[in-house]
């Protein structure tokens, strides 16, 4: 908990590369493999849990989307869901539910969860390994596969990426040829779901306390 509160100062503080910390810190928390066991697993509090999920994408929507994270045209980069935004939306899942429900879905029709996220810049992007990410989450992190592009001159955002009904599929490239692809959105996700572990732990505290230990309630993400 300490080390994500931290990697969240710091990455609030513009060190945009600590979404990759957190990734590594989340998946020692949460992601269990057939090797090894994530710490909540090992408390054997992980199941008993309810998680806080700030929303999935629709299946309706044909467009692409990002529940876990906003655009700043200013910036031009996007910027992680607001702590008291996650608060007022959030809902309570269990944990299969909250780590594996499609929260991104680019113009192709790919969809993306908690864990495609958090592996992807724990294992892939230099958390704790680096190695080549699949041809999706290449697309998603590094082409701009969302559809999302700024035009040069006067900021105007551009939503690409119009999908032919009968097929799903887009019609016209996700990028405008002239259009400049906006920031990966994958570490304010990271800072996202960072918020939505945050609250899930601090608000079910009692439930950490297997033995009875009276431990500090660590201090509240803002």
């Amino acid at each position: 908990m300490s080390f994500l509160a931290a990697s969240m100062r710091l990455y609030r503080a513009g060190s945009i590369a600590e979404a990759k910390r957190l990734a590594a810190t989340i998946r020692v928390l949460v992601h269990d493999t057939t090797s090894s066991r994530s710490l909540l697993k090992q408390m054997d509090v992980k199941d008993k849990l309810f998680w806080i999920s700030s929303g999935s994408v629709d299946p309706a929507n044909l467009i692409a989307t990002f529940n876990l994270a906003l655009f700043d045209t200013n910036m031009r980069s996007f910027t992680p869901l607001p702590a008291g935004f996650i608060e007022e939306i959030g809902v309570a899942v269990d944990f299969e539910t909250w780590w594996l429900e499609p929260v991104m879905k680019d113009v192709w029709g790919d969809m993306f969860s908690r864990k495609d996220i958090i592996l992807a810049l724990a294992n892939k992007e230099g958390g704790a390994h680096v190695d080549k990410l699949q041809r999706r989450m290449r697309a998603l992190a590094r082409e701009g596969s969302l559809g999302l592009s700024m035009e040069p001159g006067p900021d105007a955002l551009c939503f690409g990426g119009a999908v032919e009904l009968s097929s799903g599929r887009p019609v016209e490239p996700a990028i405008p040829s002239d259009g400049l692809v906006v920031a990966s959105p994958l570490p304010a996700s990271a800072a996202t779901i960072t918020t939505e572990i945050y609250n899930t732990l601090t608000n079910q505290w009692p439930r950490l306390h297997p033995d009875g230990k009276d431990w500090d309630l660590p201090a509240r993400e803002e």
